[in-house]
């Protein structure tokens, strides 16, 4: 069985999956909720939010669960070689902070934004926001390539995942 169909069988890596593919995703909410005002806005986000964009942020958060409980499960049981290990969470990094970034909403500030000055900060959050489809894809591939690396998609040894 497929790596990862093994791991979503399996009751613990399921639940780990689920538990960080949903923090992941509050914190981004907070995030982006923080740039328009605070929770208070939270029914606004999801109003002004793109149903794409919304779908991509969903996947990416089940993207990030899926490689976290990989990188856990390889990593304690030395599955595949450390320079793989190594780019895997690079990648994976690299697209969760891809992911920060990037506004989901037309609403929003990126989270970068609140760091540049101002006239930088308004250019940089325009870009972000007419390109959000593209970097928010961007991060979904950097994620399936860490999952790749790390043998998500390999036939596992009949050992029990534990």
């Amino acid at each position: 069985m497929i790596k990862l169909l093994k791991m979503l069988n399996h009751g613990r890596d399921l639940a780990t999956i689920v538990f960080s593919a949903s923090v992941i995703f509050l914190v981004y909410l907070l995030l982006q909720t923080f740039s328009i005002g605070g929770m208070q806005n939270l029914d606004v986000w999801f109003e002004v939010i793109p149903k794409l964009n919304l779908s991509l942020l969903v996947v990416t958060s089940f993207l990030f669960g899926i490689l976290l409980t990989l990188q856990i499960h390889t990593f304690r049981h030395h599955a595949c070689s450390l320079k793989h290990q190594t780019i895997s969470t690079t990648s994976g990094g690299i697209g969760t902070l891809i992911a920060f970034i990037v506004p989901a909403c037309p609403a929003c500030l990126p989270l970068v934004a609140f760091i540049l000055p101002a006239a930088t900060a308004l250019s940089f959050a325009q870009f972000m926001v007419e390109n959000s489809d593209f970097f928010l894809v961007l991060s979904i591939i950097m994620m399936i390539f860490g999952i790749y690396l790390l043998g998500g998609f390999k036939e596992d040894s009949e050992e029990e995942i534990n």
